[in-house]
């Protein structure tokens, strides 16, 4: 492609003595189809007689204006006859694509240059004449546009815009030479052809020559692939398509499922068949191959003969295919047939009462064998299916038995009833009139089942001590020790004597356990006895048992009301447990209790309750307030309302509900600010993000400005903390740590406010807690009295946070609002801003507000209409600051 580019000089006079010659203009003139306007770069190089001349400026062409331009400075009086030579080159991705020069002979004592590169102005005069020979106005070239694959123009060696010849190849539809040139491989009438099935060549999708990609025909073996659905035989292996094996994962060739049937191994249950051949189970049915059975006709699974031995629950007959005797109906295996039953073979078998006996066999059974009757017996007895010997027990009298089985030198002596011939051959040990007798308990003979004459035995009285006996209940004390009735104690084990249960009641043994025996209520450990059996404590008996630790409450029933008897703290019902008495629920004894919803707050009787927890308190035992055992982050809902700022009802105001820190910031949650995670927050190591505390009664929170303000990093944050003799913070945890952390500037309260999840209160939410809201309180306190007992001042030593609750709390359960640290506002201190709704002052002035007296401080600074300032950097012993959060 062939572009045409002008390169015009148009002069206009100069002005001033700096440059008392006429300068030049050089305009860059696209007038043909645009390869210079496609340039995305443009070089410039100026010589003066041969010299390089470097650019001193280049001006960036304004929104809107037609051209960019570059301007050159030269060193006055070159004289007459000197020569600008002006070269342009147009790139495109860096590839020269036109270049341009002009020659101009300069003025005397010319100056400088400028050159305009673009199109000229519509208003530019008429070149002068004088300045401009013709050969320069009508001088133009033609530029030369090296060939490209991808400069949209076919050129080079290509068939087609950007392709075919020494580029890609084209597609379908494009200009082409032979084949080479077509992505297709086919050139027809100079046009690339679209890639068929039926090319004869591999192109398009194909994988091979008119066979697999998207083509319907899967390629033969040997022919290249990709995935095993372009081979016809579903395989492809290392690109190429494999024959059908039996070990291929596929179900290809003959096989009848993947690599099984048809000549392969056979297939498993529930794979595909055509006959039975293909199945291990040789069963195929309905095109599957079945799970073997016990009943389909088919010696298969671990059958040892056709639906018989192995896994089936049928013997196999005789001389069926066996591997162990169980196989057989038999029991005998012998040459993996089964056998026919034998009167030798050991093993009971055909009609055998036992073992190679009774039956068909010859052989009689001896005692103990099996028999069906008294034939198949040696001894000619068959009792219960066994052969039996003659003995005492063979229901038969014989020998020298006296009755059937009894009495004689051998049977045992015959029971009452039978015939005897003396007392000697009865149970009894009576025999009358040839018949032993039946026991009685007044025979004055031990017999029966007595353990003593006439005693014991379960029919006869109990046997008094010392007497025979096998059992406890053979005795009156129902204790037998030895085979002798032991006298009874209350620690015998059974029940005896007065008690009313084994070894318990009655008045002589301990209380019986629950459900035991009793006949009054001392009888009982829970001292309780219902109908006749102990009680299980219940927490509504009316008596202390159980683990109860007072009548009917404490030690898992409902907690025990004041004054009543407790063990811990979860005995009573609120929650508290001093000098083993429950104590009334209170707003500061660490439990939820009372009317609260949550631990001290809540309920209408106690502050509000905390939100999310502050960072600051992480890993921080609970040592505040006056036990020293509250969370030292707790924070109460402050509702919100009208007031009067200072008490005075010229300076009216109205907050919305906040949530303020029950206590003043600790030296322990300072101490969590200090040595978070990544050092260096309150310092200009780590300032807070810019905007952050932002509140719409303050502006846009932490100003950016304001970073300069801040210490250099940790250290020295760590050095300033110690401000004075009187300071709570030391670089490592100590006694001090539920103290109020003062020695804090203001920039260090907010930050760490902001970095706990809060924010500064305003002068107007600090007033507003601090007075009771619309009680308009004098103090923070109900009432106008002040002591210590109320608040650390007056040169009081610092105290623990919350030191004086309840006493100095405020109305919403708030500590300290009075005395131990004054503490920081967010406000610049300035007249009250009027008027009033969630108000602050934002504007520039001399020091910040702080509020509450200090632990120095006499009773005049403790009131709530009291007000103080402080510069911003200053540090105090006696200021520290509180935070407040979101309700």
């Amino acid at each position: 492609m062939r572009a045409r580019v002008l390169l015009l000089f148009a002069f206009a006079f100069g002005c001033g003595s700096v440059r008392p010659c006429k300068e030049g203009t050089v305009f860059l003139v696209v007038t043909s189809d645009g390869a210079a306007r496609a340039a995305d770069q443009l070089s410039v190089a100026v010589t003066l007689d041969g010299v390089s001349i470097p650019t001193t400026k280049i001006v960036p062409r304004p929104a809107g204006a037609a051209s960019d331009t570059i301007e050159f400075n030269f060193a006055g009086g070159y004289g007459a006859g000197k020569s600008l030579t002006i070269s342009v080159v147009l790139l495109t991705g860096g590839t020269p694509i036109g270049a341009g020069q002009i020659t101009h002979a300069l003025d005397p004592g010319c100056s400088s240059l400028t050159l305009a590169i673009g199109a000229p102005p519509a208003d530019l005069a008429q070149p002068d004449t004088a300045l401009v020979d013709a050969a320069l106005v009508d001088a133009a070239m033609d530029l030369a546009v090296p060939a490209l694959c991808d400069n949209k123009i076919k050129n080079g060696g290509e068939t087609d815009v950007d392709c075919g010849g020494t580029c890609p190849p084209c597609g379908s539809g494009k200009g082409c030479t032979n084949g080479p040139d077509c992505a297709s491989k086919i050139c027809t009438n100079q046009l690339c052809a679209i890639a068929t099935c039926t090319d004869t060549f591999a192109n398009g999708q194909e994988t091979d020559v008119d066979c697999g990609g998207t083509c319907p025909i899967r390629c033969g073996n040997g022919k290249s692939c990709l995935l095993g659905g372009d081979c016809a035989s579903g395989a492809c292996t290392a690109m190429k398509c494999a024959a059908p094996t039996c070990m291929d994962k596929v179900k290809n060739g003959k096989e009848t499922d993947v690599d099984c049937g048809g000549g392969c191994p056979p297939c498993h249950a529930l794979r595909s068949c055509a006959v039975a051949n293909d199945c291990a189970s040789g069963v195929c049915t309905g095109g599957q191959c079945a799970t073997p059975t016990c009943l389909d006709m088919v010696k298969n699974g671990s059958e040892t003969d056709v639906d018989c031995g192995g896994s089936c629950s049928g013997h196999c007959a005789d001389s069926k295919s066996c591997t162990v005797a169980g196989d057989c109906v038999s029991g005998v295996c012998a040459m993996l047939k089964c056998a026919s039953p034998l009167c030798n073979d050991k093993v009971k078998n055909g009609s055998e009462t036992d073992v190679d006996c009774g039956g068909s066999c010859m052989t009689k059974c001896a005692a103990g064998k099996g028999c069906a009757g008294t034939i198949d017996c040696a001894d000619g007895i068959c009792v219960m299916l066994q052969c039996a010997a003659a003995t005492c027990g063979d229901m038969l009298e014989n020998g020298d038995e006296t009755d059937v089985d009894c009495a004689g030198a051998v049977c045992p002596k015959c029971a009452d009833g039978k015939t005897c011939m003396g007392a000697a051959d009865c149970q009894s040990a009576a025999c009358n009139n040839n018949v032993c007798a039946v026991p009685t308990c007044m025979d004055m003979i031990k017999n029966g089942a007595e353990t003593d004459k006439d005693c014991g035995g379960g029919k006869c009285p109990a046997c008094a001590d010392t007497k025979g006996c096998t059992v406890g209940g053979d005795c009156g004390s129902r204790v037998c020790t030895m085979s002798k009735c032991a006298a009874a104690t209350c620690m015998d084990g059974a029940k005896n004597a007065k008690e009313t249960d084994i070894d318990c009641g009655g008045g002589v043994c301990g209380a019986c356990a629950d459900t035991k025996a009793c006949a009054v209520a001392p009888d009982c450990a829970s001292g309780v006895c219902t109908t006749l059996k102990c009680a299980v404590p219940a927490c509504g008996d009316g008596v202390k048992n159980g683990k109860e630790s007072d009548v009917d409450c404490g030690g898992g029933c409902t907690g025990c009301a004041t004054a009543k008897a407790c063990t811990v703290a979860a005995d009573c019902a609120s929650g508290v447990c001093t000098a083993l008495k429950c104590v009334q629920a209170a707003c500061n004894d660490g439990v939820k209790n009372g009317g609260e919803t949550d631990v001290d707050c809540g309920g209408g009787t106690c502050g509000g309750c905390l939100g999310t927890p502050s960072k600051s308190c992480a890993s921080l035992p609970r040592t505040c307030g006056p036990q020293k055992n509250d969370d030292c982050c707790a924070s109460a809902v402050v509702p919100g309302g009208t007031y009067n700022r200072s008490n005075d009802m010229t300076y009216p105001a109205t907050v919305s509900s906040f949530r303020l820190d029950k206590y003043e910031i600790t030296v322990g949650r300072f101490r969590n600010f200090v040595n978070a995670q990544n050092a260096g927050y309150g310092t200009r190591v780590k300032p807070p993000v810019a905007g952050s505390g932002a509140n719409s009664m303050m502006g846009t929170g932490w100003d950016a400005n304001w970073n300069a303000s801040l210490v250099d990093d940790t250290t020295a944050l760590k050095a300033a903390l110690k401000c004075v003799p009187v300071f709570t913070w030391s670089d490592a945890p100590g006694l001090k740590e539920n103290l109020p952390q003062n020695c804090m500037d203001w920039y260090e309260a907010f930050a760490f406010c902001v970095w706990d999840g809060g924010r500064l209160p305003t002068e107007a939410e600090w007033n507003y807690a601090a007075a009771g809201g619309s009680e308009q309180r004098t103090y923070p306190w109900v009432g106008n009295i002040v002591g210590a007992t109320y608040a650390v001042y007056n040169r009081a030593e610092i105290g623990v946070v919350g030191s004086k609750s309840p006493n100095g709390d405020g109305k919403w359960g708030h500590s300290d609002l009075a005395g131990n640290v004054w503490e920081w506002n967010f406000d610049w201190y300035a007249i009250y801003p009027k008027p009033c709704a969630d108000c602050s002052n934002v504007q520039l002035a001399p020091s910040r507000l702080n509020r509450g007296g200090g632990w120095y401080n006499e009773a005049m600074y403790l009131l709530s209409s009291g007000r103080s300032s402080f510069t911003p950097v200053g540090r105090s012993g006696s200021v520290g600051a509180r935070c407040l959060r979101t309700p």
